[in-house]
């Protein structure tokens, strides 16, 4: 049970640490001399699916959906398609990964275990990235200044085994995303 709850939680850090890749970010995504006004990563949304309301409160949820270029030598097709779309969730006490165009399938086996909670959470710190602007940014718009936002989640699953449902297993893990997000850019 531990080790069919540790390969979905290794295959879902690996999958979470690829969200954003874009094959156009050397050429499309870097500022330039003289070019202040790049092109955002269209791959940089990360979905959390049953969140609270409460903007107060952290934001988690019981799905995840995300893309990714897979292929790092092929030009970028430039907007998420459908096979560049990927996700995780719980359905009827099995974990399911998003494939991209083949669709939803099974990441556990409901003869072994039935998971009975999987919960996705995130949090983010926020760089100021206005000091490499040519131009300072004005004081009362410091929002619409360059930012990168070095994204976490955290991860938590808990099971039971479908021969003995008293016997329960929970584990978790924190993943740090490669590819940042950056939002925001210099005063023209």
């Amino acid at each position: 049970m531990q080790q069919d709850l540790g390969a979905a939680l290794s295959y879902m850090t690996r999958e979470l640490r690829r969200a954003g890749q874009w094959n156009g970010a050397a050429n499309q995504g870097i500022w330039t001399n003289g070019n202040t006004a790049v092109q955002g990563n269209p791959f940089q949304d990360i979905t959390i699916i049953g969140t609270s309301s409460d903007p107060k409160q952290p934001e988690s949820g019981h799905e995840i959906r995300f893309s990714y270029e897979e292929d790092q030598a092929a030009p970028s097709t430039g907007t998420p398609q459908s096979k560049h779309r990927h996700g995780f969730r719980l359905e009827g006490g099995q974990l399911k990964a998003l494939l991209g165009a083949a669709g939803w399938q099974a990441i556990t086996n409901l003869e072994a275990i039935t998971v009975t909670r999987f919960n996705v959470g995130s949090r983010q710190e926020s760089l100021d990235l206005s000091k490499y602007c040519e131009k300072p940014c004005p004081t009362n718009e410091i929002s619409t200044c360059p930012s990168q936002q070095l994204r976490h989640f955290d991860i938590a699953i808990a099971a039971q085994s479908t021969a003995n449902p008293r016997v329960e297993r929970h584990i978790q893990t924190s993943v740090r995303m490669l590819n940042d997000k950056i939002v925001g850019q210099c005063p023209k």
